[in-house]
């Protein structure tokens, strides 16, 4: 993957020093930093990120080929940046925690976003209401399948589920492989699997597209390592389902435990006991209510053994 970089900082240069379109230039800008992330994600193991850095760039994908063939379409694209100047200004984000010259200096910037105001009102008479919420006039389905990339559609679909936090989102980080729910915390490395393959295959179809668009940018070197890089998804796959097995308990975790210590003159003291990381700290008695009156019996009973020996 270090050579994926190695060959896309010369193809940055060439794009943005090339005849492309202003909307081709602002998407591949996009794509160029969601792809850096993307393979940082997929060294770490970091599933749920990469999913979101491959779904993007499907997106920059379909959009790309959208604006490349649609010059509407493209003035569209970049006519929504004043929507988004418009949304800073209103939502002012911690603007309400600034002091001083930062709070001097914010309101300053939000004013000058804010005279964008009546040039985003403009687009939204001639483009209609809709252009409030997305700068296109379709949605992503269909511009992908106008423009054949509607083979990209269904992953794009797999990794919204964990952007949009859908229960499927939560796949690779919960298992009920030993007959009791595992949830995990960490890497979710089995998303790490489909986001590298797909992630890839997006990334190369939007550098084909900025070659096919402009004179000026050779891409030759860059879909060599693309290639080379789809090439190494079996190896890559079969060490992240090889870790991935390995994290998952092959007994169901037991959990934390409530435990009672007893001094010899009767004093109680409670603990929570962490079995799985070996941790133990103190704890709060438990709350009348919580326990039944059986459960208060037993530990009663458990008290006056204790003493007794």
């Amino acid at each position: 993957m270090a050579a994926a970089l190695d060959a896309l900082y010369p193809f940055v240069r060439a794009t943005h020093n090339s005849d492309l379109p202003e909307a081709a230039q602002a998407i591949a800008n996009q794509a160029f930093n969601d792809f850096q992330d993307l393979l940082a994600d997929l060294l770490d193991g970091r599933g749920r990120p990469a999913a979101r850095a491959a779904r993007a760039l499907i997106e920059h994908a379909v959009n790309l080929a959208t604006v490349t063939s649609d010059e509407d379409a493209a003035a569209r694209y970049l006519a929504h940046g004043t929507v988004a100047a418009v949304v800073q200004t209103d939502t002012a984000i911690g603007l309400n925690r600034l002091r001083g010259r930062d709070l001097k200096a914010e309101r300053h910037r939000l004013r000058k976003l804010g005279q964008r105001r009546r040039e985003a009102e403009g687009y939204v008479e001639r483009y209609g209401a809709g252009f409030r919420r997305s700068w296109s006039a379709s949605n992503l389905r269909d511009r992908a399948s106008v423009t054949g990339l509607g083979d990209l559609y269904d992953y794009y679909r797999l990794a919204s589920m964990a952007l949009h936090g859908a229960s499927g989102g939560a796949a690779a980080t919960i298992s009920q492989g030993t007959g009791r729910r595992v949830h995990r915390m960490g890497p979710a490395l089995a998303a790490c699997i489909p986001a590298y393959h797909e992630g890839i295959r997006a990334f190369r179809i939007i550098a084909g597209t900025l070659v096919s668009t402009s004179r000026y940018i050779d891409g030759t070197e860059v879909d060599d390592v693309l290639d080379a890089i789809l090439e190494d998804w079996p190896e890559y796959r079969a060490a992240m389902v090889r870790v991935d097995r390995w994290l998952w308990p092959k007994e169901p975790p037991v959990g934390v435990v409530s435990v009672l210590a007893i001094s010899r003159s009767g004093a109680r003291r409670w603990y929570l006991w962490d079995v799985d990381t070996e941790m133990i700290i103190e704890a709060e008695p438990p709350q009348e209510g919580l326990v039944t009156p059986q459960q208060n019996a037993t530990v009663e009973q458990i008290t006056a053994d204790a003493l007794d020996e």
